[in-house]
């Protein structure tokens, strides 16, 4: 019983002493040129649902929930972030070659269609992220609009 309390005493210990180690936020107020729904005639519906549902992880300005306050569920979302954008980042398609953004659209219309976007860890959280088969279809409609430009 002891050893148990013990364990229990570090693990207490530990989960105190993680909440003074922050993470970084994705938090910026600007809207650069280089963002897709800035630099292109993305149809208002698209817009909306790209924006709720994509930009929280593949944008540079994150709406985070009450729990990113708390380690470890901090780090867990900031690594999603980062990895996140490092695959695409919707503020910074423009800088992109157009063979990138052709390549770009194509994955996301994949992805969506298979249901893998967004993930399911940030619909459990996020009811905007959970789109309908009608919200789907304006989506990759659009997307369909962009790949015939390549």
């Amino acid at each position: 019983m002891k050893f148990f309390r013990l364990i229990l005493g570090i693990l207490l210990l530990s989960l105190i002493l993680i909440q003074f180690f922050p993470t970084l936020n994705n938090v910026s107020d600007e809207v650069p040129t280089t963002d897709i729904i800035q630099s292109r005639a993305v149809p208002s519906q698209a817009a909306t649902l790209v924006r709720n549902a994509c930009y929280d992880c593949h944008s540079n300005n994150t709406q985070y929930p009450w729990y990113d306050k708390i380690q470890p569920f901090a780090w867990i979302l900031e690594n999603h972030i980062i990895d996140a954008k490092r695959e695409l980042n919707f503020n910074e398609f423009e800088t992109y070659d157009s063979n990138k953004q052709k390549k770009k659209f194509q994955s996301m219309k994949k992805l969506i269609e298979e249901n893998k976007m967004p993930l399911t860890s940030y619909k459990i959280m996020h009811a905007e992220g959970r789109l309908s088969s009608r919200e789907k279809k304006i989506i990759i409609d659009w997307i369909e609009e962009e790949l015939k430009e390549y």
